[in-house]
């Protein structure tokens, strides 16, 4: 049996507010009673949905991890050869820039608050972001500087879209981090060859 509408409601309104709160002045930071005051309830109410501020973190970024695990089992499901090319690569960072954009203030909860990352919830997710940078590498076995490469990449896409400038395209600017972050993996040039020699020979 489902919950009841009105139930799913009020967790949507406490997840929202939450986020707001996190992301504006930092996890740490924001209590529960903080919370449960911005939306009228009483900590008791806010208890029996989220019995701890962790849950509710948890519950923030569920979606987020669904959609990274998807990610991941696409990519993972294509054989070893296919998978490692440049093109899916830059198709895989394209995806995950995607998932980012989407998410942006829970974003900025990890940006405001880096103690946030240490929290049960956040630490649960690090083995895909672990397969994440697995797949990017382009090997089974990277070394030291391709494990780099990556943590450049998907730093320089953090920073492309977490820290815009006022005067950005918005919609130049998805693009424009998808090729600085592949850049930054070396695949960029390669795929940007092989999209031009398909169009000249296909």
């Amino acid at each position: 049996m489902g919950r009841h509408p009105s139930t799913d409601a009020l967790r949507a309104r406490v997840l929202a507010e939450a986020l707001r709160l996190f992301a504006q002045r930092g996890y740490a930071a924001t209590s529960t009673r903080e919370i449960a005051g911005a939306l009228g309830l009483t900590r008791a109410a806010l208890y029996y949905h989220f019995p701890a501020k962790d849950d509710i973190l948890a519950a923030l970024l569920a979606p987020a991890i669904a959609s990274l695990q998807g990610i991941l089992a696409d990519a993972a499901a294509l054989p070893a050869p296919e998978r490692r090319t440049p093109e899916r690569r830059a198709e895989l960072l394209r995806a995950y820039l995607d998932l980012v954009l989407g998410n942006l203030d829970l974003m900025w909860v990890f940006i405001q608050d880096p103690s946030a990352q240490a929290r049960p919830p956040v630490q649960a997710a690090i083995p895909l972001h672990t397969t994440l940078g697995q797949l990017l590498t382009g090997t089974e076995h990277p070394d030291t500087a391709q494990r780099t490469r990556v943590r450049s990449a998907i730093g320089a896409l953090h920073a492309a879209v977490g820290f815009p400038d006022p005067a950005d395209d918005p919609t130049v600017e998805p693009q424009a981090a998808h090729l600085a972050a592949s850049d930054a993996q070396g695949i960029a040039a390669t795929t940007e060859r092989r999209t031009k020699d398909k169009a000249t020979h296909g």
